[in-house]
């Protein structure tokens, strides 16, 4: 019998890389986030981001990370956060 080895849930964790979030309370629908990472972040009707998600993105990749710091930096309310996962251990 042969066992095929599964990665640990901490090393998938870190392979999924850092992920955007957005506080819906703080959030006043400027719209900065979506100009500066439309790959993630679209709008809805009334201008507030919609995620991947919902409220989270997917993972930011490597070259994308540059344009969600940028986004993270240019809200006015703080609304944006980026998130790297932790390692449990």
């Amino acid at each position: 019998m042969t066992r095929t080895r599964t990665p640990s849930r901490s090393a998938a964790h870190r392979r999924r890389g850092p992920q955007l979030s957005v506080d819906p309370i703080a959030c006043a629908a400027h719209g900065l986030c979506a100009d500066l990472l439309p790959d993630h972040v679209g709008l809805d009707e009334w201008g507030y981001p919609i995620l991947d998600h919902g409220r989270s993105s997917g993972p930011i990749g490597a070259d994308q990370l540059p344009h969600a710091r940028a986004a993270v930096s240019a809200c006015p309310t703080l609304a944006l956060r980026l998130d790297h996962p932790r390692d449990p251990s």
